[in-house]
């Protein structure tokens, strides 16, 4: 920098031109690194905070799959139906990250609607049944079905239950398939 200055002042340049482009040249550079360094940032707090690792399923930015890499700068997710996201770490450090792979448990929270004229006690007791007989609910734990919302055609209906973590996606499939072909064989109207 020294040298600079020096052949500088022998060119007849003033030192105040020099100091001023330095300064605008290291501006430049930083607002350039600026999105790399927020990314290295967040690859560091993510590596050393551990809110997820790899194989956990994970919700953030919009975006949700299994966590397939942790990068200094990006993570990568495999979302269900077989895409690679690549998400900046700056992005999900400064975002809102959901872990459902955190818990050996998860809640499995089921909607579903009826129609007005259905005895909300007898759906009640048909879909309990379901659950009760269901392998991989975790039985030892609360239950229930309820009414969540009055809309103006239908009655929406929530059945909740604990299932492995590992088991939640074929349980929840299986469950709207049996709750729906239950229903339709009691005469229940659901459309």
């Amino acid at each position: 920098i020294l040298l600079i200055f020096v052949f500088a002042g022998l060119r007849g340049v003033g030192t105040s031109s020099i100091v001023a482009m330095v300064g605008a040249a290291g501006l430049a550079v930083g607002l350039a690194l600026q999105g790399s360094l927020s990314n290295l940032a967040g690859g560091v707090l993510i590596l050393l905070l551990k809110p997820f690792k790899v194989g956990d399923y994970i919700i953030t930015s919009g975006e949700e799959g299994t966590v397939t890499s942790i990068d200094i700068f990006y993570t990568r997710i495999h979302t269900t139906d077989n895409k690679v996201i690549v998400i900046p770490n700056g992005t999900i450090s400064s975002s809102n990250v959901t872990n459902t792979s955190n818990q050996q448990e998860r809640m499995l929270i089921l909607d579903f609607m009826v129609h007005y004229s259905a005895r909300t006690s007898d759906v009640r007791k048909l879909v309990l049944e379901i659950l009760q007989k269901e392998e991989h609910i975790c039985q030892d734990k609360d239950m229930s079905v309820v009414i969540c919302a009055l809309n103006p055609l239908r009655v929406k209906m929530q059945a909740k239950a604990w299932v492995k973590n590992s088991e939640y996606w074929p349980t929840r499939f299986a469950l709207f398939e049996k709750i729906k072909d239950t229903l339709t064989e009691n005469g229940i109207d659901i459309s």
